[in-house]
């Protein structure tokens, strides 16, 4: 079985518009197996500005995690995010390679630590992965430690739906 990964992706600039357009190319790199409800988020760390609209893909694929963040830096690049030194500013997409799974027997790999900390990437990784094990727990239980900051979550099902819409599209 090739390799899984479990991307995060984000947007907090026209989101309705470029979600589905980032799961488009996200489907040139692989198998989508699963795709995490949409959910509207505050911006991480305190930061000001429109709110997040956040969803988790599990991807099957035959590209490395190096490869992966590669691809995702520059899907973002096309989507118009240009990079500050601002790690929260607004932008028009985030492609986040949470995690990486080489075989499924392998230990998980968590690829992006920074990103492993916040409630916005977890609870929907664990939507698509929630058997897989970081350090001995499941993704679920994970996800159960940010439960206090998932109560300011909000479900998005209409644009959970046009992600699910471009899903089934692709040939």
């Amino acid at each position: 079985m090739p390799p899984e990964a479990v991307l995060v992706l984000g947007s907090n600039i026209a989101p309705q518009r470029h979600l589905p357009a980032a799961l488009g190319e996200v489907l040139r790199w692989g198998r989508v197996a699963a795709v995490s409800m949409v959910y509207e988020t505050p911006p991480a760390g305190g930061a000001v500005g429109p709110a997040f609209l956040n969803a988790a893909l599990r991807l099957t694929t035959r590209h490395t995690p190096d490869a992966l963040r590669t691809a995702a830096r520059d899907l973002e690049a096309r989507l118009g995010r240009v990079r500050t030194g601002d790690p929260n500013a607004a932008r028009p997409m985030d492609v986040d390679v949470l995690l990486y799974r080489p075989e499924p027997t392998a230990p998980v790999q968590v690829v992006n630590p920074r990103e492993w900390r916040y409630a916005h990437a977890v609870l929907p990784a664990a939507e698509v992965a929630p058997a897989w094990r970081i350090e001995g727990r499941t993704l679920a239980w994970w996800a159960g430690q940010h439960a206090a900051a998932a109560r300011a979550f909000h479900p998005r099902a209409e644009v959970w739906a046009a992600l699910m819409a471009r899903l089934l599209s692709h040939p």
